[in-house]
């Protein structure tokens, strides 16, 4: 339904275009009257709803809206910067690298809104992804996953939603894990990433624990390639991710980076 809207929302844009009207607005003021209604009546159904609409937005149509207009600069969405656009948990990612994606930013509150307001309702399968990073930033700065949540959307939903980012949080959780002991066994000092990932780092030899979150890594790096289906695009990242396990050399982290 939301691909079959947004379509017809498409040729309203191209039509809009020839009169100067800006469609990235356009739908965003769709998108915040929708907000509106929900908020006089709102159901755990209607905030499901206009998350997976949010979300579509954001990785999707706003890639098409920008290959029309040929917005090349970062710069030029900080017009989208406004009360409303915040009211939507969209803002400007001024840390991003000017991709369309990065460009504005859903902070997913309205699935944690969901949850908060029946933790068990139908749409759980959707709702509890929503406790792993909870409202999200727009620089993504410093965030830690529940990752006792994480597994446990794993083991409830194998076939849910969003089983291929959990999927991915939980391998690149143990990536950062591996690191963090990686470096404690090198005699690094201890710093902010130590303290973030302290309650995980076992009295065990470090060898052991890095080859565990290593297997572990790996494997749910594998589970993730699979989640995505047959003939899915990886993305850029995946093959030097593995390479970067597989090798030893993991140098960057995925949370509580600064």
């Amino acid at each position: 339904m939301v691909r079959i809207i947004f379509y017809i929302f498409m040729g309203c844009a191209i039509t809009s275009n020839a009169f100067g009207e800006d469609p990235i607005q356009q739908r965003l003021d769709q998108l915040y009257a929708e907000y509106e209604a929900i908020v006089a009546n709102p159901t755990v159904k209607k905030y499901v709803e206009l998350d997976g609409k949010l979300r579509a937005f954001i990785s999707e149509e706003l890639r098409k809206f920008d290959d029309l207009f040929k917005i090349e600069k970062h710069e030029d969405y900080y017009k989208y910067d406004n009360d409303r656009t915040r009211a939507l948990g969209i803002e400007t990612s001024k840390y991003a690298g000017g991709t369309y994606s990065q460009a504005l930013v859903y902070s997913e509150k309205f699935l944690v809104q969901a949850h908060k307001m029946d933790p068990d309702s139908k749409y759980r399968e959707y709702t509890l992804f929503s406790q792993i990073l909870g409202v999200r930033s727009y620089h993504g700065l410093g965030e830690m996953p529940n990752i006792k949540v994480a597994y446990q959307y794993a083991k409830a939903f194998p076939n849910g939603p969003f089983i291929a980012d959990v999927y991915r949080i939980i391998a690149s959780f143990h990536m950062d894990l591996f690191g963090v002991v990686r470096r404690l066994s090198e005699g690094k000092e201890k710093d902010f990433l130590y303290d973030c990932y302290k309650p995980y780092v076992e009295r065990r030899p470090y060898e052991e624990q890095m080859a565990q979150n290593k297997r572990i890594a790996l494997r749910y790096y594998a589970k993730f390639k699979e989640a995505l289906g047959p003939g899915a695009q990886l993305p850029w990242w995946y093959n030097m991710t593995l390479d970067d396990l597989k090798t030893g050399n993991v140098n960057t982290m995925n949370f509580c980076a600064d």
